[in-house]
């Protein structure tokens, strides 16, 4: 191991191995706290390094310092799942020269979103080994350069490490961007590309993560799930810019190289949605709960999926189905959601269900509901099922602006039905607050411009025109709608 300032993780992972650990070796990288006494108290051998900001030089001193004939290795904020024990102790008590892929559970509170990957942790100490990367450092290469078989095994190792807030993930990753970018400055191979795209992406910087997408997916020898999730993050990059035949184009290349992603189904129901392709969308949302339901069994080799909960999925459904007016598939994907969901330790699920009820019988929403985590996601139905039922949304905006005031989605769709009633200054405060919120979506600007122009603010309005212009400039179809506007409000 190579640690850091670790007190908070180091002894849970030093626990789960203690009982297959014949050495423990780790090297700290500069600890200030008591991560060295921690490692101490369970006999490990520790060594000073001095952070050369590179990853692969500390893994690979730490790799000199081992005498044992088996290295497994971890991160501080990692621990083996005690069922894998057995399985690890009957591997080191052989004589091979063979490398095992281990399963990696990223957890992550978060976003609900848990990611499984397969990598090999678990490997003969042979000295020609060495990790290759300043930044995700990895073995695998060496290990292939070297012809060590891998082999697959059931060993589940937990990762912490993703289970941070959106803050603490973001200074995470602008730490990694610099080490990435400098390996990058020597070393231009796809892998590092992937990975730069990978850290720009966290950082929502989308121009950039898809100029290095872009690059990684050139090379069709890079392994397939980095492939599929290039391709992904660069249809939500094109969903984004609204040119949806490039969305779609990489949606379909991410599928080819992983069809066992449901995210990547998830997103292409989303795109079959906006293009109006009702039976497509919804045979994606099957998609999505069949491969779900498949991980659960399935002991093939996985690379990296990412998962999703039923809750979200059925939350899914059931949008699609307001969406396209399909009563009878909300009513059962509902039931399904309140039979399903209703075991799970989530605390806004009973919330969420008791809210559902209370619009669909155009009831006032119990005070004691708090709206504890809801989600945007959430609101979306909520939104959808207030307007097919034509129900009063004053007496339900007004609550959920206690919770969503935030929210990008809550300010939109609370402006467009102000806009509708003609409370033109309320309007255009949501309105507002919703391209700041989210500058992207062009509905947001010409819902703004509709205020301006009811308003009779011509002079504002051309300017707003002249903005949206700039900002959309690649896209023909909006270009021409606003040409059209400008010629309407100008002849004017």
């Amino acid at each position: 191991m190579i640690i850091k300032n670790e007190e908070k993780y180091l002894e849970r992972c030093l626990s789960s191995a203690k009982e297959i650990t014949d050495e423990i070796v780790i090297v700290d990288t500069g600890s200030t706290d008591n991560s060295k006494q921690i490692a101490q108290s369970f006999g490990a051998k520790t060594f000073d390094y001095k952070w050369c900001n590179d990853f692969s030089a500390a893994r690979n001193f730490a790799l000199e310092k081992s005498t044992g004939d088996w290295i497994l290795y971890l991160d501080a904020d990692e621990e083996i799942n005690q069922h894998s024990i057995p399985e690890i102790q009957k591997i080191k008590n052989t004589k091979q020269t063979k490398a095992f892929n281990c399963k990696i559970r990223n957890v992550n509170e978060f976003t609900g979103r848990e990611s499984l990957m397969t990598y090999p942790r678990l490997f003969p100490n042979i000295k020609s080994l060495a990790f290759q990367g300043k930044v995700h450092e990895q073995i695998l290469t060496s290990l292939k350069s070297n012809n060590i078989k891998i082999e697959n095994s059931n060993i589940e190792i937990i990762h912490y490490g993703y289970n941070l807030s959106k803050e603490d993930f973001k200074k995470k990753a602008e730490r990694n961007l610099k080490l990435l970018l400098d390996e990058y400055a020597c070393n231009k191979s796809p892998y590092v590309e992937f990975q730069i795209g990978q850290t720009y992406n966290i950082l929502e910087n989308g121009e950039q993560a898809a100029k290095y997408f872009q690059l990684a997916v050139k090379d069709k020898n890079l392994e397939r799930d980095y492939l599929s999730t290039a391709h992904r993050v660069l249809s939500h990059y094109y969903l984004e810019k609204m040119n949806m035949d490039e969305a779609a184009n990489h949606i379909e290349k991410s599928i080819q190289y992983d069809d066992r992603q449901p995210v990547s189904f998830l997103h292409r129901a989303r795109l079959n949605s906006l293009t109006n392709q009702k039976e497509k969308c919804f045979s994606d949302i099957e998609k999505v709960m069949n491969v779900i339901y498949n991980l659960r069994e399935t002991t093939d080799e996985y690379l990296q999926i990412i998962t999703i909960s039923e809750e979200e999925v059925f939350c899914e459904a059931i949008k699609y189905s307001l969406m396209f007016d399909e009563t009878e598939k909300f009513k059962f994907y509902f039931s399904e959601y309140e039979k399903r969901c209703s075991n799970l330790t989530l605390r806004f699920i009973p919330d969420f269900i008791d809210i559902i009820k209370s619009i669909a019988e155009k009831k006032k929403i119990p005070t004691e509901i708090s709206g504890c985590k809801l989600e945007e996601r959430h609101l979306e139905i909520f939104v959808l099922l207030i307007k097919k039922l034509n129900v009063n949304y004053e007496i339900y905006f007004s609550v959920f602006e206690n919770w969503f005031n935030k929210s990008f989605l809550f300010n939109k769709e609370y402006g467009m039905l102000l806009l509708a009633k003609g409370e033109l200054e309320l309007a255009e405060e949501k309105l507002s607050t919703a391209q700041l919120l989210n500058d992207n979506d062009p509905s947001v600007y010409f819902f703004l411009l509709s205020v301006f122009i009811s308003k009779n603010q011509i002079d504002k309005a051309k300017k707003h025109i002249e903005k949206i212009g700039f900002k959309f400039s690649s896209n023909n179809r909006l270009l021409s709608k606003i040409n059209m506007i400008k010629e309407k409000l100008f002849h004017t």
